[in-house]
Formats: structure tokens, C-alpha cells, sequence
């Protein structure tokens, strides 16, 4: 693969963007391959675009007061490379991530890599694995929550279009539903088995202060998606979270009150 691009959606994160911006720019990825890098400022009032403008980023503008969604819908829409991925500030690119992705055969239309959780002190809570080819669209929406969060997901902006972007009648759970939409698509997928990313586990995520909109939007993607029937849907969730457990234990040590549910959505 030659050309990936990297976007964050910025409001308000000058304390966290730096950290963000050096995990793409320490990456030491292969000359042939670029890196298209760029942020979606909607309209920070603290020194965020200061910071930006600092680190030499190029920045583009989006409608003040919009949306996550219409932030994520616009950076896929600007993207150049053969595949993109949303890094939220205050999350990471892990050292070697691109090189993996180096290796990764054009025509991918599909990445899907493993994703570190990082609690608020910085303690390490797990990893999840990648969503395996076996487990499809059904048993993801089953889930109940997304087990493809977008920074460790990389997308063709191509295969964007076809599947119709995201729904912008989701306010924080565009990536789980797309993520679904994607894995019922037929894509062409690569799945690397290393961690691509860490996310930051910090409680100011969208979908952890406002639990009852996720759950509203958790049941459009199941009625979409699983199966129609309540009890072949228990029945599925309860096989699949048994997987997920089973595959990622440390993981689930520090995520066996539910936390897992949650689902990798940045307040931005």
C-alpha cells in the first residue's frame, strides 16, 4: 500500500493534540509510502488551532457546532490515500503501525487491526483483537457494541462511497453502524493481528456521557443488522461476548462490569 491519510476531528484538545500528532510523525514508515495528515477544526475556542498551526498542520475548517458525524463524513470525503482512519486527540498510532500497513496489498478496501485500551493514569487495560472473518455483520450488530473502533479501522474512501457514508442521523454511533455496514459489504479486508493503536480510556467519550442516546442508536443497528427474532439475538450477543472474552483476556479483566459496551466514539 502507498498512500494512507490520517484525519483528526479537533475541538477543544490542545492539551491532547500534540500527543496525537507525534504518534503519526514518529512513525518510521518506508519512504515509498505517504502519509496524508490533516485536522477538521470545529471551531475550538482554546488554543487549539494555535497548537495546530505550531505543528505545521493542515487544517481544515468545518461548520462550528457540527456534528462528530458530519466531521468523520467530511474527512473520508477530503481523504486521498487508498485507505483512511479517523485518530481522535488524545489517541495513538503505536510505533510501526504504518510499516504494517505497508505490507497491506492495494485493492484493500478493508484494514482491520488490534487496539490497545489505555486507562485514565495510563495503565494498560488489554487489547482487543481484530473482528475475525468468521464472525460477520450479524454477529457484530448483535454485539452491541463496535469492535472495530476507527483508529486501529482503516477504510477505502472509495469503498465509503459505495456503501453510502455515514448516516448522519447517528450522533455518536456512526462508526459502529458504518463499521457493520462494512463488514456486510463484501469488501476486500486485510486483518493485521498487532496492535495499530492505543485508545485513551478517559471517561469523556460521547457514548459514555450520554448512554441513552447509544442505547437508542445500538438498537437501530441491530434492527438493521442482527437477527429479527429477541432470543436468537440474546443468544448470539451472549456466544459472541463469550468470544470476545475468551480471546482478549486482559481485556476483559478490567472491562467484566460492562465497560466493554461502550463504544470507541471521541467527545469531539
Amino acid at each position: 500500500m502507498k498512500a494512507i491519510t490520517i484525519f483528526t476531528p479537533t475541538y477543544n484538545v490542545a492539551e491532547t493534540l500534540a500527543d496525537t500528532v507525534r504518534s503519526v510523525r514518529d512513525q518510521h514508515q518506508r519512504r515509498e509510502m505517504e502519509v496524508e495528515y490533516f485536522v477538521l477544526d470545529g471551531g475550538s475556542t482554546d488554543s487549539t488551532v494555535e497548537v495546530a498551526e505550531s505543528l505545521g498542520l493542515r487544517m481544515i475548517a468545518r461548520r462550528p457546532g457540527s456534528t462528530l458525524t458530519e466531521a468523520l463524513d467530511l474527512g473520508m470525503k477530503h481523504a486521498a490515500g487508498e485507505v483512511a482512519t479517523m485518530v481522535p486527540a488524545g489517541d495513538r498510532l503505536v510505533p510501526g503501525s504504518l510499516d504494517a500497513l505497508a505490507d497491506v496489498p492495494s485493492g484493500t478496501e478493508l484494514v482491520i487491526g488490534a487496539v490497545r485500551w489505555i486507562g485514565p493514569s495510563g495503565e494498560d487495560l488489554g487489547t482487543l483483537r481484530p473482528w475475525p472473518s468468521w464472525l460477520g455483520a450479524r454477529a457484530h450488530a448483535a454485539l452491541g457494541w463496535n469492535h472495530l473502533p476507527p483508529m486501529c479501522t482503516f477504510l477505502s474512501p472509495a469503498a465509503y462511497v459505495r456503501l453510502g457514508g455515514y448516516d448522519m442521523d447517528f450522533e455518536i454511533g456512526a462508526d459502529y453502524e458504518l463499521a457493520t455496514r462494512a463488514l456486510a459489504g463484501g469488501l476486500r479486508t486485510v486483518r493485521i493481528p498487532r496492535v495499530l493503536a492505543e485508545y485513551d480510556r478517559d471517561g469523556t467519550n460521547l457514548s459514555v456521557r450520554d448512554p441513552e442516546k447509544r442505547e437508542q442508536e445500538t438498537a437501530v443497528v441491530q434492527q438493521r443488522f442482527a437477527p429479527r427474532n429477541r432470543l436468537v439475538r440474546g443468544a448470539m450477543r451472549a456466544g459472541v461476548s463469550s468470544w470476545v472474552h475468551a480471546a482478549n483476556p486482559t481485556w476483559a479483566l478490567h472491562n467484566r462490569r460492562g465497560t466493554g459496551r461502550r463504544i470507541a466514539v471521541p467527545a469531539q
